[in-house]
C-alpha cells in the first residue's frame, strides 16, 4: 500500500501543479455530469430520444425517408447497451430524461479513467517510463473535448482503439503473438460497433504499416478484420433491411454547405495539435522503424480527421484516434529527453486551457447557470402535459427539435436532417445545410405539411421561429399559446 501511495505523490513542482489542475478538471467534469442541461455537447438529446423512440415503436432503424423520418446515425451496440442499463435502473423512458443523460455522461466518465489506466498499460508494454505522469494525463485531457465526457458512444468508440492498439502492439513485439492478434482484432471491432467512422483508423493502420515495413502478413489482417467487420454488418442488414444501411451511410455521408465554417474549425484544429505535429515530423527522421511507423500513422490519421471536420454535424470528437497517436508520438520522442526539453510543454498546456471554454465556463460561473438549466428543465416537463392535453393523438412537429425529448409520447414528426439548415438555424444560430440530401424523401416530407397531414407545429416566441413560421409553413395559423411555447394549426388559406 505505501508503496502504491509513494508511486501517485507528485515528486516535483511541475507534477504537483498537474495534480492540482488534473483535480479541478475532474471536478469540473463531475459538475457536467449532473448538469440539468439537455445538451453539454454533442446534440446529447438527439441520443435521448432515440432511446425514446426503441421504446416506443420497438425498432432500432426505422425507414428514414417515411413516417415519422426518423434517423438512428449509428451502429446498434451503443443505443443497445444504455437501453439495459435504462431498463436495470428502471428509468422512465418519457419522465427520467435528467437521470439517463446522468447515466450516459457517468459512463463517460468513468471510461475516462479506463483509457489513462490503459495507455499506461501501452507506455509500460513498450517499456516507457513516464517521467511526468501527471502532466501527461493533464496534456490528454486538455486534448479531449467535452463531447467525450457527453451522452455519446465517443468515449466507447476511443477505448477500444486504445485496446486494439494495446494488443497489436503486443502482437507486433511477439508476446502471446497469436492470443493477441484475436483480441486485437476483437476490440477493433467492438470499437467498429460503436461508431463505424473508426473503420477507416484500422484500415489505415494496415496501410501505413504495409507501406513502412513491407510485409505482406498485414494484408492478412486487414482481411481478417473486414471479414468479421462486413459480416456483421450484412448480419444487421439481414435483420433490418437495406434500411439499415441508409440510417448508418447514406446519411452520414454528406458535406456541408458552409465549407468556410469548416474550415475554420480545421484551422484550430490544426493550431491546437501544431506542437505535436511538428514532433511528429521529427519522428519521420527516426533510426527506429516502428517509431517511423507510429509517426506517419498519426500524421496520416491528423489528415483524415481534418477531411471528417468537412462533414456536417462533425466536431472535434472526429479528431480523438489522431490526437492519441499524436501524443504518443511526442512520448516516444520525448523519452530520456531532459528537462528543459519538456518545459516547451507548459506554455502550450496554457494555451489549450484557454481554448477550452467548457473549462473556464465554469471556473468564473459554476452554479448559476446550472440553477437556469434545471429551471428550464422542469418547466418543460411541466409544459409537456399541457401539450398532450392540447394536441392529444394527432400529428406534431417541433422546429427546435431539442423539445422532443419533453414530447416524446406525442405522435411526432421528425425529418431535421431534411431540412437542417432550418434546425440549425433555431438551435445553433447558423443555417448549416448538407449538400447530399436532394432525394424524393424531402418533396413527401414537405407534403405532410401542405396537405395537412401534420395538425400542428410548436415554436418557441422569438423572432427565428416566428420568421420559419411565415417562410415555410404558411398553412399553419396561430391557435394558442402553452407557457413559453406557441402553438400553430394546419389551416389552409382559401
Amino acid at each position: 500500500m505505501t508503496k502504491y501511495i509513494k508511486k501517485i505523490i507528485p515528486k516535483n513542482n511541475i507534477e504537483l501543479f498537474s495534480c492540482i489542475f488534473l483535480l479541478y478538471f475532474i471536478i469540473v467534469r463531475f459538475a457536467y455530469i449532473t448538469s440539468y442541461s439537455i445538451d453539454i455537447a454533442g446534440i446529447e438529446f438527439a441520443l435521448i430520444f432515440q432511446q425514446q423512440f426503441i421504446e416506443k415503436y420497438n425498432m432500432f432503424y426505422p425507414n428514414p425517408d417515411s413516417f415519422p423520418y426518423f434517423i438512428s446515425f449509428y451502429p446498434p451496440l451503443y443505443p443497445y447497451i444504455i437501453k439495459v442499463f435504462i431498463e436495470m435502473k428502471q428509468f422512465d423512458f418519457f419522465n427520467d430524461m435528467h437521470e439517463i443523460l446522468v447515466l450516459g455522461r457517468e459512463l463517460s466518465f468513468l471510461i475516462y479513467f479506463i483509457i489513462i489506466i490503459f495507455l499506461f498499460r501501452f507506455f509500460k508494454l513498450l517499456k516507457i517510463e513516464i517521467k511526468y505522469p501527471y502532466l501527461f494525463i493533464v496534456l490528454f485531457s486538455l486534448l479531449l473535448t467535452q463531447h467525450f465526457f457527453a451522452f455519446r458512444p465517443d468515449s466507447f468508440k476511443l477505448l477500444f482503439f486504445v485496446i486494439f492498439m494495446y494488443y497489436i502492439t503486443k502482437y507486433e513485439l511477439d508476446i502471446q503473438a497469436r492470443m493477441s492478434l484475436h483480441l486485437a482484432i476483437f476490440f477493433a471491432m467492438i470499437s467498429t460497433m460503436f461508431k463505424h467512422d473508426v473503420a477507416i483508423y484500422f484500415i489505415l493502420y494496415f496501410i501505413v504499416h504495409l507501406l513502412t515495413f513491407r510485409n505482406v502478413k498485414v494484408i492478412k489482417i486487414a482481411i481478417y478484420y473486414l471479414t468479421i467487420v462486413c459480416f456483421i454488418f450484412a448480419l444487421f442488414t439481414f435483420v433490418n433491411g437495406e434500411i439499415f444501411l441508409k440510417n448508418i451511410f447514406y446519411y452520414n455521408i454528406q458535406y456541408s454547405s458552409q465549407t468556410s465554417q469548416k474550415l475554420i474549425g480545421i484551422f484550430i484544429n490544426i493550431f491546437r495539435l501544431s506542437p505535436l505535429i511538428l514532433v511528429c515530423m521529427l519522428n519521420f527522421k527516426s533510426e527506429n522503424k516502428w517509431i517511423r511507423f507510429i509517426a506517419f500513422y498519426a500524421f496520416t490519421s491528423f489528415i483524415i480527421s481534418s477531411i471528417f471536420l468537412l462533414r456536417v454535424g462533425s466536431n472535434l470528437n472526429y479528431t480523438y484516434e489522431s490526437v492519441l497517436l499524436l501524443l504518443l508520438n511526442s512520448i516516444l520522442y520525448f523519452h530520456n529527453k531532459s528537462y528543459k526539453k519538456i518545459i516547451w510543454i507548459l506554455p502550450y498546456l496554457s494555451i489549450l486551457v484557454f481554448l477550452h471554454h467548457t473549462l473556464n465556463y465554469k471556473l468564473f460561473d459554476f452554479g448559476k447557470d446550472m440553477h437556469s438549466e434545471k429551471i428550464e428543465y422542469y418547466q418543460n416537463l411541466e409544459t409537456s402535459k399541457q401539450l398532450k392535453s392540447i394536441i392529444k393523438k394527432d400529428v406534431v412537429f417541433f422546429p427546435n427539435g431539442k423539445f422532443i425529448i419533453f414530447n416524446s409520447e406525442l405522435n411526432i414528426l421528425f425529418g431535421y436532417d431534411l431540412h437542417l439548415d432550418r434546425f440549425t438555424d433555431l438551435y445553433l444560430n447558423i443555417p448549416i445545410s448538407s449538400n447530399l440530401y436532394k432525394n424524393d424523401a424531402v418533396k413527401s416530407y414537405d407534403n405532410l405539411f401542405e396537405q395537412g397531414y401534420v395538425k400542428y407545429i410548436v415554436i418557441e416566441n422569438e423572432p427565428r421561429s416566428l420568421h420559419e413560421m411565415s417562410v415555410f409553413y404558411p398553412n399553419f395559423k396561430y391557435y394558442t399559446k402553452c407557457n413559453q411555447f406557441l402553438i400553430y394549426r394546419y389551416l389552409p388559406s382559401i
